[in-house]
C-alpha cells in the first residue's frame, strides 16, 4: 500500500498518514462531509493544487471535531464543476485504521482518488481501496432531496515501511450511478 505522510498545519514537526480525494461538484450549493472512524480524525479541502510540502497553501477548510467520537465534520460551498481535494487525516501521528466520510448535499459529487508527487512510504502487505455508494433520502419536514455519497479506506500502515519517490499505488475508486 502506497501511505503519504505530510506535516498537517497545526501538526508541528510531526508528519501524519493521510488519503488525498478529489471532490467535483455538478451542482453550486454548500456540501457536508462526516467522518466516521474508531480513529480521530482530522480532515482538511484544499483548492487545487494540494501540495503536501507546503500544507497551508490553498487551504479552504481544517476541521478535528464537529462530528461524532472526535471526528471531523467540515460545511463548504462549491460552485458548478469546482473541484477540491479532501484530505482525511489523524488527529494523532501513525495513527492507521478505516474511515467512512458521508458528503450530504442537494447533489451527487464526483470522487477521484489525488496523488500528488511527494515522497511516499510503502508497504507492500496491504491494500488500499475507496468505495462510494450513493443513497436518497427524504425528509417530511423539508421536500429537498439529500445525497449522501460514503468512503470507506483505509489510510495507511506503518509496517515494514522504506522511501520511495516513484512508485504509487492507486486506490480503487468505483463510482456510485446517478440517483433519481
Amino acid at each position: 500500500m502506497s501511505s503519504p505522510k505530510f506535516s498537517r498545519p497545526e501538526g508541528g514537526e510531526l508528519t501524519y498518514y493521510y488519503m488525498a480525494i478529489q471532490v467535483t461538484a455538478s451542482t453550486s450549493a454548500s456540501y457536508t462531509f462526516v467522518c466516521d472512524s474508531r480513529m480521530d480524525t482530522y480532515g482538511y479541502l484544499y483548492t487545487l493544487p494540494f501540495i503536501p510540502s507546503s500544507p497551508q497553501s490553498n487551504l479552504v477548510a481544517a476541521k478535528d471535531d464537529g462530528g461524532s467520537q472526535g471526528n471531523f465534520q467540515i460545511t463548504v460551498t462549491f460552485t458548478a464543476t469546482q473541484s477540491m481535494i479532501l484530505v482525511v487525516t489523524t488527529y494523532h501521528p501513525d495513527n492507521i485504521g478505516e474511515f467512512n466520510i458521508s458528503i450530504h448535499g442537494p447533489a451527487q459529487l464526483s470522487l477521484t482518488p489525488y496523488i500528488s508527487a511527494s515522497n511516499t512510504e510503502t508497504n507492500t502487505n496491504e491494500t488500499t481501496s475507496v468505495e462510494t455508494t450513493a443513497t436518497t433520502t427524504t425528509t417530511s419536514t423539508t421536500p429537498i432531496i439529500t445525497t449522501a455519497t460514503t468512503v470507506t479506506t483505509k489510510i495507511a500502515t506503518k509496517k515494514s515501511t522504506k522511501r520511495t519517490k516513484k512508485k504509487v499505488i492507486r486506490p480503487t475508486i468505483t463510482t456510485p450511478t446517478a440517483v433519481t
